[in-house]
């Protein structure tokens, strides 16, 4: 997979990028022990040399900025996909979600140039899509709680004062939530009702991402554009793997294509 950043750095940093961030994210994951031999050490050593990568960039990026007067800036904002499976097939939810976007765009005013919120608003089978990839992939960390009174949960009790700590993965794939919770379907949000506590992509309570719906939003501008005017192919076929993080073994290795006018 490319990494498009607003300035050039050598192949080899990409790569130890690539080494140091996995390290990372599994890290975020595990227990916080910050002893030798544990993820959570390795992830505060990743997270050094991640910062010895990207600090030169960031540096030379601000000079850049500061003595540019045309006020011309370089956009990171990457664009848009068509997918297909490993088999060469579209995925139906992804097709789906393009002939939407399609319809909004026919629908429009030839004086629009550009999305607006309206048009977002109407993005019913999108939103589907991105609720159940949101559910699939969560970057939400555990959720710590500490319990204010004794409760009494599936025959334990768990003691006034002790922490708890909500793994948001385990209630994302568990079957009595979501049937079939490995399979992606977005169409089980059709009639789905989400009771409190089933669905914490952006946490919960007092704790809740303030950015969540500034999230959904940009994700929602991101693919409009991507189904619209680019086209997703994986090169080669891999296993999915769900422990720590739901990733493909080969970290979807894939070409991107931007689609000519006559395509779109």
């Amino acid at each position: 997979m490319t990494i498009i950043m607003v300035t050039k750095i050598d192949q080899k940093w990409f790569d130890m990028f690539e080494t140091e961030f996995a390290v990372f994210v599994d890290g975020i994951f595990a227990l916080p022990v910050d002893l030798p031999g544990f993820s959570y050490h390795r992830a505060l050593k990743a997270r050094e040399n991640l910062v010895k990568i990207f600090q030169p960039a960031i540096d030379e990026r601000r000079v850049t900025n500061a003595s540019d007067k045309s006020g011309t800036k370089r956009s990171i904002l990457d664009l848009l996909l068509e997918s297909k499976d490993e088999e060469g097939r579209k995925f139906k939810y992804l097709q789906k979600a393009k002939e939407e976007q399609e319809d909004i765009v026919k629908r429009r005013p030839s004086s629009q140039t550009s999305l607006t919120l309206s048009e977002i608003r109407q993005m019913k089978h999108l939103s589907k899509v991105i609720d159940e990839t949101l559910r699939l992939v969560n970057a939400s960390s555990p959720i710590f709680r500490e319990a204010a009174s004794d409760v009494k949960m599936s025959g334990y009790i768990i003691p006034q004062g002790w922490s708890v700590l909500v793994w948001t993965r385990n209630v994302h794939m568990y079957p009595h939530n979501y049937p079939n919770p490995k399979e992606f379907n977005s169409s089980r949000w059709d009639d789905h009702e989400t009771k409190p506590g089933q669905y914490l992509p952006f946490g919960a309570g007092r704790r809740f991402c303030p950015g969540a719906d500034l999230a959904r939003l940009e994700i929602s501008v991101l693919f409009h554009y991507f189904l619209l005017n680019y086209r997703l192919e994986r090169l080669s076929k891999s296993k999915v793997q769900y422990f720590p993080t739901i990733r493909h073994t080969d970290n979807c290795l894939a070409r991107i294509r931007k689609l000519s006018a006559e395509n779109v």
